[in-house]
Protein backbone atom coordinates (compact mmCIF):
# COMPACT_ATOMS: atom_id res chain seq x y z
CA UNK A 1 0.00 0.00 0.00
CA UNK A 2 2.76 2.26 0.73
CA UNK A 3 4.54 1.23 -2.36
CA UNK A 4 1.22 2.37 -4.66
CA UNK A 5 1.28 5.69 -2.73
CA UNK A 6 4.89 6.50 -3.58
CA UNK A 7 4.62 5.64 -6.69
CA UNK A 8 1.57 7.94 -7.57
CA UNK A 9 3.64 10.57 -6.01
CA UNK A 10 5.99 10.20 -8.34
CA UNK A 11 3.92 9.95 -11.59
CA UNK A 12 2.17 13.33 -9.74
CA UNK A 13 5.34 15.08 -9.57
CA UNK A 14 6.66 13.89 -13.17
CA UNK A 15 3.17 15.12 -14.35
CA UNK A 16 3.99 18.66 -12.95
CA UNK A 17 7.40 18.92 -13.94
CA UNK A 18 6.28 17.86 -17.51
CA UNK A 19 3.70 20.45 -17.55
CA UNK A 20 6.11 23.29 -16.13
CA UNK A 21 8.69 22.26 -18.83
CA UNK A 22 6.24 22.55 -21.75
CA UNK A 23 4.88 26.26 -20.12
CA UNK A 24 8.51 27.01 -20.27
CA UNK A 25 8.94 26.20 -23.84
CA UNK A 26 5.43 27.67 -24.68
CA UNK A 27 6.45 31.06 -23.27
CA UNK A 28 9.98 31.19 -24.94
CA UNK A 29 8.49 30.28 -28.04
CA UNK A 30 5.78 32.69 -28.02
CA UNK A 31 8.77 35.76 -26.89
CA UNK A 32 10.69 34.51 -29.95
CA UNK A 33 7.93 34.55 -32.58
CA UNK A 34 7.08 37.91 -30.99
CA UNK A 35 10.34 39.23 -31.49
CA UNK A 36 10.95 37.86 -34.87
CA UNK A 37 7.67 39.80 -35.75
CA UNK A 38 8.17 42.83 -34.46
CA UNK A 39 11.58 43.03 -36.04
CA UNK A 40 10.51 42.25 -39.38
CA UNK A 41 7.77 44.52 -39.21
CA UNK A 42 9.41 47.71 -37.86
CA UNK A 43 12.20 46.57 -40.55
CA UNK A 44 10.70 46.57 -43.42
CA UNK A 45 10.11 49.42 -46.50
CA UNK A 46 7.24 49.20 -48.74
CA UNK A 47 7.57 51.62 -51.29
CA UNK A 48 3.78 52.56 -53.01
CA UNK A 49 3.95 53.95 -56.28
CA UNK A 50 2.82 57.30 -57.42
CA UNK A 51 -0.54 58.78 -59.13
CA UNK A 52 -0.84 62.02 -60.91
CA UNK A 53 -2.21 62.76 -64.34
CA UNK A 54 -3.21 66.26 -63.99
CA UNK A 55 -5.39 67.76 -66.69
CA UNK A 56 -5.26 70.97 -67.92
CA UNK A 57 -7.03 73.86 -70.48
CA UNK A 58 -4.68 76.80 -70.87
CA UNK A 59 -3.85 77.98 -66.57
CA UNK A 60 -6.98 75.89 -65.74
CA UNK A 61 -6.95 72.50 -63.84
CA UNK A 62 -9.76 70.74 -65.07
CA UNK A 63 -11.06 67.13 -63.05
CA UNK A 64 -12.64 64.02 -65.82
CA UNK A 65 -14.68 66.23 -67.81
CA UNK A 66 -14.33 68.40 -70.04
CA UNK A 67 -16.71 70.76 -71.36
CA UNK A 68 -16.78 72.51 -75.22
CA UNK A 69 -18.77 75.73 -75.42
CA UNK A 70 -20.06 77.71 -78.39
CA UNK A 71 -21.68 81.05 -77.70
CA UNK A 72 -23.28 81.66 -80.87
CA UNK A 73 -22.84 80.10 -84.10
CA UNK A 74 -23.08 81.46 -87.54
CA UNK A 75 -22.39 80.23 -91.14
CA UNK A 76 -18.39 81.87 -92.00
CA UNK A 77 -17.52 82.13 -88.26
CA UNK A 78 -13.88 81.88 -86.91
CA UNK A 79 -13.22 78.31 -85.76
CA UNK A 80 -13.20 78.13 -81.88
CA UNK A 81 -10.57 75.39 -81.24
CA UNK A 82 -9.91 74.40 -77.42
CA UNK A 83 -6.62 71.95 -76.26
CA UNK A 84 -6.41 69.43 -73.50
CA UNK A 85 -3.15 69.34 -71.71
CA UNK A 86 -2.91 65.48 -69.99
CA UNK A 87 0.43 65.21 -67.97
CA UNK A 88 1.83 62.41 -66.38
CA UNK A 89 4.28 63.28 -63.46
CA UNK A 90 3.33 60.26 -61.58
CA UNK A 91 5.42 56.94 -61.49
CA UNK A 92 3.15 54.51 -63.42
CA UNK A 93 2.59 54.73 -67.16
CA UNK A 94 -0.72 55.35 -68.31
CA UNK A 95 -3.04 55.37 -71.05
CA UNK A 96 -5.07 58.00 -72.38
CA UNK A 97 -8.36 57.82 -73.82
CA UNK A 98 -11.95 60.27 -74.21
CA UNK A 99 -15.45 60.00 -74.90
CA UNK A 100 -18.43 62.34 -75.86
CA UNK A 101 -21.20 61.96 -72.72
CA UNK A 102 -23.79 64.94 -73.89
CA UNK A 103 -24.41 67.13 -76.89
CA UNK A 104 -26.83 69.82 -76.46
CA UNK A 105 -27.28 71.89 -79.78
CA UNK A 106 -29.98 74.53 -78.90
CA UNK A 107 -32.97 72.85 -77.38
CA UNK A 108 -31.57 69.40 -78.39
CA UNK A 109 -29.79 66.92 -75.54
CA UNK A 110 -28.17 63.83 -77.28
CA UNK A 111 -26.16 61.55 -74.70
CA UNK A 112 -24.76 58.33 -74.19
CA UNK A 113 -26.43 56.82 -71.20
CA UNK A 114 -24.40 54.39 -70.13
CA UNK A 115 -20.97 57.10 -69.81
CA UNK A 116 -23.40 58.90 -67.39
CA UNK A 117 -22.78 58.87 -63.28
CA UNK A 118 -25.92 58.33 -61.72
CA UNK A 119 -26.09 61.64 -60.33
CA UNK A 120 -26.61 62.50 -64.22
CA UNK A 121 -28.96 60.19 -64.74
CA UNK A 122 -31.00 61.39 -61.98
CA UNK A 123 -31.38 65.04 -64.19
CA UNK A 124 -32.23 63.30 -67.41
CA UNK A 125 -35.62 64.34 -68.25
CA UNK A 126 -36.48 61.86 -70.46
CA UNK A 127 -36.45 64.02 -73.78
CA UNK A 128 -32.86 63.48 -74.56
CA UNK A 129 -32.19 61.34 -77.59
CA UNK A 130 -29.84 58.45 -76.72
CA UNK A 131 -26.88 57.61 -79.37
CA UNK A 132 -23.67 55.16 -78.76
CA UNK A 133 -20.53 56.75 -78.49
CA UNK A 134 -19.64 56.02 -81.90
CA UNK A 135 -22.69 57.86 -83.33
CA UNK A 136 -22.66 60.62 -81.63
CA UNK A 137 -19.05 61.51 -82.08
CA UNK A 138 -19.81 60.83 -86.08
CA UNK A 139 -23.30 62.68 -85.75
CA UNK A 140 -20.90 65.68 -84.74
CA UNK A 141 -18.60 65.07 -88.04
CA UNK A 142 -21.68 64.69 -90.90
CA UNK A 143 -25.15 65.35 -89.65
CA UNK A 144 -24.58 69.26 -89.53
CA UNK A 145 -23.81 72.38 -91.18
CA UNK A 146 -20.85 72.89 -88.88
CA UNK A 147 -18.36 70.26 -87.56
CA UNK A 148 -17.09 69.24 -84.49
CA UNK A 149 -14.32 67.32 -83.85
CA UNK A 150 -12.37 65.72 -81.06
CA UNK A 151 -8.26 64.25 -81.67
CA UNK A 152 -5.70 63.10 -79.74
CA UNK A 153 -2.34 62.92 -80.56
CA UNK A 154 -1.09 59.86 -78.40
CA UNK A 155 -3.14 57.65 -76.49
CA UNK A 156 0.45 57.11 -74.89
CA UNK A 157 1.12 58.58 -71.29
CA UNK A 158 5.10 57.83 -70.23
CA UNK A 159 5.69 57.92 -66.08
CA UNK A 160 7.30 60.71 -65.01
CA UNK A 161 6.59 63.54 -67.25
CA UNK A 162 4.71 61.85 -70.37
CA UNK A 163 2.63 64.47 -71.63
CA UNK A 164 -0.36 64.50 -74.73
CA UNK A 165 -3.10 66.70 -75.66
CA UNK A 166 -6.59 66.10 -76.73
CA UNK A 167 -8.37 68.86 -79.41
CA UNK A 168 -11.40 69.83 -79.65
CA UNK A 169 -12.29 71.93 -82.38
CA UNK A 170 -15.92 73.74 -83.87
CA UNK A 171 -15.53 74.93 -88.11
CA UNK A 172 -18.37 76.69 -89.48
CA UNK A 173 -17.69 77.06 -93.20
CA UNK A 174 -19.55 80.26 -94.73
CA UNK A 175 -20.59 78.02 -97.33
CA UNK A 176 -21.07 74.43 -96.02
CA UNK A 177 -22.85 73.17 -99.40
CA UNK A 178 -26.01 72.84 -98.18
CA UNK A 179 -27.87 77.05 -97.87
CA UNK A 180 -30.37 75.17 -96.91
CA UNK A 181 -29.22 73.90 -93.56
CA UNK A 182 -27.27 77.06 -93.14
CA UNK A 183 -29.66 79.31 -93.20
CA UNK A 184 -31.94 76.99 -91.11
CA UNK A 185 -29.28 76.24 -88.34
CA UNK A 186 -27.56 80.23 -88.83
CA UNK A 187 -31.41 81.32 -87.81
CA UNK A 188 -31.99 78.94 -84.84
CA UNK A 189 -28.78 79.65 -83.65
CA UNK A 190 -29.45 83.64 -83.29
CA UNK A 191 -33.08 83.24 -81.94
CA UNK A 192 -31.79 80.76 -79.33
CA UNK A 193 -28.84 83.13 -78.20
CA UNK A 194 -31.18 86.02 -77.93
CA UNK A 195 -33.78 84.27 -75.60
CA UNK A 196 -31.13 83.08 -73.77
CA UNK A 197 -28.79 85.15 -72.53
CA UNK A 198 -25.66 84.07 -71.29
CA UNK A 199 -26.17 80.78 -71.81
CA UNK A 200 -24.23 78.74 -74.75
CA UNK A 201 -26.17 77.79 -78.20
CA UNK A 202 -24.25 74.36 -78.30
CA UNK A 203 -22.36 72.48 -75.52
CA UNK A 204 -20.23 69.39 -75.71
CA UNK A 205 -19.44 67.29 -72.39
CA UNK A 206 -16.34 65.09 -73.09
CA UNK A 207 -15.10 62.55 -70.33
CA UNK A 208 -11.21 62.32 -70.32
CA UNK A 209 -10.06 58.89 -69.33
CA UNK A 210 -6.19 58.19 -67.54
CA UNK A 211 -6.04 54.58 -66.71
CA UNK A 212 -3.20 52.76 -65.68
CA UNK A 213 -1.34 50.20 -67.70
CA UNK A 214 -0.45 46.72 -66.20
Amino acid sequence: MKIKREERRKRRRLKLKTLFLLSLTLIFNTYAWFLYVTTVSTNMTVHVDAWSVNFEVGDEVIEDDFVFEIDHAYPGMDDIEKTVTVNNSGEKDATLSYVITTVRIFDDVYIVKDELSQEEKDQLTGNEIEKTAEELKKMLEEDFPFKITVSINSNDLTMNGGEATINVKFTWEYESGDDELDTKYGVDSFKYYQENTGKPAIEVKIKLRAEQKN
